[in-house]
């Protein structure tokens, strides 16, 4: 895949919410021009509204946990692995096998890596399979996790 695509799929998210944003006070200003954005922004509100629910969730999970948990947003805005296993599949075309390991050393992705050094060892297909489904479920777990912190939030800023 090209590099040119890979950073324009990255921009997708950041895209969609701009964009989002951008609707949303199109559609506001649509009706009576700008003095209508002001029946939508009652600063007191948005800080008891956003204050509020922040504290609640503060206090439902531990500090720990609540800031690990935000570290997790910058996955929504992770370049995609589809250009890396391209670029991985193409080094051990022409390479082979064992060139993977020098370029597996540059890899951000753990579980890329783990993969591609678990291959070059000379693990079996089935054992590598069995490992990295493993290593999935636990990487589900976690990213579960990191989504019930923002349900949570979701479900109590009305409540504020």
């Amino acid at each position: 895949m090209k590099e040119w695509m890979v950073s324009l799929m990255d921009l997708a998210s950041i895209i969609g919410i701009v964009l989002g944003a951008v609707m949303v006070v199109f559609g506001i200003l649509w009706g009576n021009g700008v003095s209508a954005l002001q029946n939508f922004v009652d600063v007191p509100s948005i800080i008891i509204t956003l204050g509020g629910s922040l504290a609640g969730l503060i206090a439902s999970n531990t500090l720990k946990d609540f800031l690990n948990n935000f570290k997790g947003v910058g996955l929504a805005f992770k370049g995609s692995t589809i250009a890396k296993i391209i670029e991985l599949s193409n080094v051990a075309r022409k390479e082979g096998l064992l060139a993977l390991e020098e370029v597996a050393q540059n890899l951000d992705d753990e579980f890329m890596k783990k993969g591609i050094l678990l291959i070059v060892d000379g693990t079996e297909p089935e054992l590598v399979r069995g490992i990295l489904e493993t290593e999935l479920m636990n990487m589900d777990e976690r990213h579960r996790s990191v989504a019930g912190v923002f349900e949570t939030w979701a479900a109590l800023g009305p409540a504020w």
